[in-house]
């Protein structure tokens, strides 16, 4: 093989390698456009609104327990709303159904008080479990409660 061969041979392999370059180039352009021309990975709006208007069939939410009343706990909550983080109060509300667990370090134990809110102390931070969009009611009904301790 002659020297000019070598330099051929050389040259079409940079020429392959540059071609695959701007062809990666060209389809990450085409993904950035369509991306950013797609209405769904869009964020307008308020999204407190947006799930609001989602059909939630159950949730958790986070909490510090604010007060404590006859059959229900005040929690303070929140979400993040237009980039900064909001609080909101919310009652929950406990019926006879309602699983109530301490949660700590080891273990995971029933609450096995007769009335499960004299478990309870301002400023637990607790885990409410139920049914239905916490984003549309001020009352909401637990299914299950953890307290961490």
């Amino acid at each position: 093989m002659n020297n000019y061969d070598e330099k051929m041979k050389i040259g079409s392999h940079t020429l392959r390698i540059v071609g695959w370059a701007l062809g990666v180039i060209v389809l990450i352009v085409i993904a950035t456009f369509i991306f950013n021309s797609t209405d769904v990975f869009k964020k307008d709006g308020d999204p407190v609104q947006q799930a609001s208007e989602l059909d939630i069939k159950t949730f958790s939410l986070g909490g510090e327990v604010t007060a404590i009343n006859s059959d229900s706990l005040t929690v303070r909550t929140g979400w993040v709303q237009k980039g900064e983080f909001v609080y909101y109060d919310r009652t929950i509300k406990f019926t006879d159904k309602t699983e109530v667990l301490a949660v700590m370090k080891t273990q995971i134990l029933p609450v096995l008080n007769q009335n499960p809110l004299d478990y309870f102390q301002v400023g637990d931070k607790i885990t409410v479990y139920g049914d239905g969009n916490p984003y549309i009611v001020d009352l909401i009904t637990a299914t299950k409660v953890e307290v961490n301790r």
